[in-house]
This record gives structure tokens, sequence and C-alpha cells, in this order.
């Protein structure tokens, strides 16, 4: 033990905290009042600032995707597990990442990125979708923010005649997006001809045999 200590900083007492670099010095006298000195030389090392740019917006729908580009380093680790300077999120969480220099100094930063589900539409509809020449039916997509149809409408429910297959596009009010499709069919009337068997004018007491044709019923 000393009985006076003088530092280069200006502190007497036994122990200081140093956290800058520098050399520090220590002058110690003892109960005889003899002295001695040391010093030591401290470094502190840089850390590196963590910063993430992105290649867009970090909240989108289902099926995107956003790049995030941690600031340069030399080592990284993701909690995603990936060991790169760019990763590409395309699901919902909070991304974190580590990096160090060459001090083996480190820093860490987050990003968060929100994925929207996209709307599952169902087309329903007010009766078959299977009729014959001259019917109709209604399709109806549900309740969204806008409808793009095949047909060009934009409206929910649209009216159809004709066979084909009827595509919608809805998006919801978040601006995501989902497709369903409904076929149609539409069956031609039969055009029926009756063939007689012989003259269809005769004398009283006569007769002819009227063939129509194959059908499934005749009335």
């Amino acid at each position: 033990a000393y009985s006076f200590y003088i530092w280069s900083n200006g502190s007497t007492t036994q122990s200081i905290y140093a956290n800058s670099t520098n050399t520090f010095l220590v002058t110690v006298t003892d109960i005889h009042g003899c002295t001695g000195s040391a010093s030591q030389v401290v470094t502190v090392n840089p850390s590196p600032t963590a910063t993430i740019d992105t290649s867009g917006p970090t909240s989108f729908c289902q099926g995107g995707s956003v790049n995030l580009d941690v600031t340069a380093a030399n080592n990284y680790h993701w909690n995603t597990g990936a060991s790169t300077e760019i990763i590409t999120a395309t699901v919902t969480g909070v991304y974190y990442v580590t990096i160090s220099n060459g001090f083996n100094c480190s820093a860490v930063t987050s990003q968060v990125v929100t994925v929207s589900a996209n709307p599952v539409p169902v087309i329903f509809d007010n009766g078959d979708t299977t009729f014959c020449t001259g019917g109709s039916v209604d399709l109806n997509s549900g309740v969204y923010a806008s409808y793009n149809w095949s047909t060009t409408s934009t409206l929910e429910t649209i009216t159809v005649n004709s066979s084909g297959t009827y595509i919608v596009t809805v998006t919801n009010a978040g601006g995501c997006t989902g497709s369903a499709s409904r076929i149609v069919t539409v069956n031609p009337n039969p055009v029926p001809s009756i063939t007689p068997s012989t003259s269809t004018t005769f004398c009283q007491g006569g007769s002819v045999f009227l063939n129509v044709g194959i059908y499934t019923t005749y009335l």
C-alpha cells in the first residue's frame, strides 16, 4: 500500500476508471516519502455504427419482398441465421443484425417488416351456372375495396349470359389483391325439325307419321 497517488488525469485515488485512449501515468509515495512512477497505455477501439437500408417499402402484400442491407462490416449475424450483408425478407417479423469490425467491436440494429395477407375471394352465384340460351346468372365476388372482372366490369356483381371463364381480381383496404374464377356454361336450345312419313295433305281417313327426332322429352 502507498500513502499518496497522483495520476496524470489529476486523480489521487488508488484506482481510476479509464474509458478513453491514452497513456495513464501514476506517481505513488510510500510511508517513507519515497516515490515511484508507472504508466499504462489504454486503447479504446471504435465501435461500428449499424444502420439498415431497404430496397423498398417494409410493409407490403404477401408475395412481395424487401432487401435489408446493413452497414458494411467484417462480420454479420442476423437472427435469421444469415451471415451476409444483405438479406431478403418475405415474412412479417423484426429482423435483428449484429455487425462487428476489424477490432471485434460490435453494434446491433433492427428493422420491422410487415407482410399483409392477400384476400381470397369466392364467387357466389344466384342460381345454376349451367343453363340454356336465354338465361343468365349473377356472379358476386364479395365485399372488397375494388373489383376488376375479365369482362372489364368494376362492380361487385355482374350478370352473365354466355359461356366462359369469368375471372375477378379484388383489392382490399390494404391494397392487397387476390383472384377467383367461375366457369359458366350456356347450352344451346334445340332446333327441332318435324319429318313427315308421307305427304301432310291427304283425304279424310288417312294419316301421316310425324317424327321430331331424338330428344329427352316431348310435349
